[in-house]
């Protein structure tokens, strides 16, 4: 129930589109040459595909697709292109894996009747199949780190007594089993964001291609070589830890700001902390009826593990945090950052909760079973928490502002595409009613509201066309020239010398 309640509606793309040539809507009076497109973030070396379709559902060209160095720009070369309308369309995985498909159109030679705008195909309404991606990541996450953290707790706390040690071989093979089943299930939900359809190609591609397939495939071989490494030497067991968290880290947002190591150092001592403390939380619970010795022996040394695991978490949280965001104001403006604040909250608790626990140890109180499951109950939260918005965008897609307003005797469409800081594309469209007053002066501003000592920007615009009632209005140039909020001011002066004034707000991430 937690999990449907804390699910996002959309599954948030992770690399953005910020320029496209041609830009969408363009309508061209020559063939281009080519088409590139620019992202926000590097991309898969080698998945990604650009396509170019003419009216008939035809390809233009075969030419295959180009990477800049910088792994941010795909481009692909054009033949002379008759007058008519295409189609661009394109599929990359952005460097923390994340799969997005787009497409947009374009015209030479003839006027569009309408701007369309990019249509997305890599969010969709939460349904069943969403349920099921969501939850595979959850299993995922939780075994990972109940078998890093219980052999942790397992070099730890190793022990001569048999009992234990046969409880301890028991649950390591559970939780192994688990460890696998659960990779399978996510690998195979997490397919068809990769291939629309079955394609042995670029299923070779994309496991040793990409960083998402190395991920899947190093991870899948350390779980069945688990079997015969894992219980022999402390030292192999550690190894083993590594490198299972090192495979993991291979796929996330770690892998989309840089420098990648630091986020990858970060990445890694964040999931080693959650599975020591979360392993041993599972560690007490196995252990609090059938052996209460053990048990009474573990809590004062889990009690200490677990409060620097909670500032480990706490530390590489932040600090991973404000790698990911430009400003920490972005925390209130999207899914991740209120799941993240969500998630801070909760760990503060379980601080509160482990505080009492330590309490009652040194006092040797009752209760301090039932301190125990709650802080166990706070943990599964936690990681259902980490598993969703790990799968969303700390820094969400900028889309193109279309802003319409109807009136009585005018009505007002604001466009601003790709609505990125630098350089974009305004247009104002004013359509007035038959006897009413027509436009003399129409003024676009912009002004930043993140700082009230930037006075308004005005925006240059130039008179494209008037016919029947329709008077249009463009600029294009660096006129929103950074993120944040935004407040868009249109100004209407008509030839009876009454104003007409619109607001509205927008945010540039």
């Amino acid at each position: 129930m937690a999990a449907c309640l804390l699910l996002p509606q959309t599954a948030g793309a992770h690399a953005s589109l910020t320029n496209a040539s041609p830009a969408p809507g363009a309508q061209l009076d020559s063939s281009p040459g080519q088409v590139v497109l620019t992202f926000n973030e590097r991309l898969e070396n080698k998945l990604f595909e650009l396509q170019v379709f003419d009216q008939n559902g035809e390809l233009v060209t075969n030419q295959p697709a180009a990477l800049s160095e910088n792994q941010s720009e795909i481009s692909v070369a054009l033949p002379r292109l008759p007058d008519g309308i295409y189609t661009v369309t394109y599929s990359v995985i952005s460097a923390d894996g994340h799969p997005i498909a787009e497409s947009y159109i374009f015209s030479i030679g003839q006027l569009m009747s309408a701007q369309p705008s990019i249509e997305e195909r890599s969010g969709s309404n939460m349904d069943g199949r969403q349920l099921l991606v969501y939850s595979s990541r959850t299993v995922y996450f939780l075994s990972l780190l109940l078998l890093v953290g219980w052999i942790f707790w397992g070099i730890a706390g190793r022990t001569d007594n048999k009992a234990i040690r046969e409880t301890y071989s028991c649950w390591l093979l559970r939780l192994q089993r688990l460890f696998m089943l659960s990779l399978l299930f996510m690998v195979a939900m997490h397919l068809p964001e990769y291939m629309e359809e079955w394609d042995p190609a670029k299923l070779t591609t994309l496991l040793f291609g990409s960083a998402i397939g190395a991920s899947w495939l190093s991870s899948l071989i350390l779980s069945l070589l688990s079997f015969v490494w894992l219980g022999r030497t402390k030292w192999m067991d550690g190894l083993w830890i590594l490198l299972v968290l090192a495979a993991k880290t291979f796929n996330g947002h770690a892998m989309a700001f840089e420098p990648v190591y630091r986020t990858i150092i970060l990445d890694g001592a964040h999931l080693l902390a959650a599975a020591v403390w979360s392993g041993g939380l599972f560690y007490l619970v196995v252990h609090w009826r059938k052996h209460p010795e053990h048990r009474v022996e573990f809590l004062p040394k889990f009690s200490k593990f677990a409060f620097l695991s909670i500032a480990a978490l706490t530390v590489t949280g932040i600090s991973s945090a404000l790698i990911f965001l430009p400003s920490i104001k972005y925390l209130q403006y999207t899914e991740w950052g209120t799941l993240f604040i969500v998630k801070c909250v909760l760990v503060v608790i379980v601080i509160i909760a482990g505080a009492i626990l330590r309490w009652l140890l040194k006092r040797k109180k009752r209760h301090i079973g039932m301190m125990v499951k709650a802080d166990f109950s706070l943990m599964l939260l936690i990681v259902i928490i980490a598993s969703i918005f790990t799968s969303l965008n700390p820094r969400p897609a900028n889309e193109p502002l279309s802003w319409h307003v109807m009136g009585e005797s005018m009505h007002m469409t604001t466009s601003i595409s790709p609505k990125t800081p630098g350089n974009n594309r305004f247009s104002v469209v004013l359509w007035i009613t038959e006897g009413s007053a027509v436009p003399k002066k129409v003024n676009l501003y912009l002004q930043y509201e993140d700082d009230q000592k930037i006075a308004p920007i005005e925006v240059p615009l130039e008179p494209s066309l008037t016919e029947n009632g329709q008077y249009s209005f463009s600029a294009e140039g660096p006129y929103l020239p950074f993120a944040g909020k935004w407040m868009v001011e249109l100004r209407v002066l008509d030839s009876d010398d009454d104003e007409t004034v619109y607001h509205h707000k927008i945010m540039v991430y």
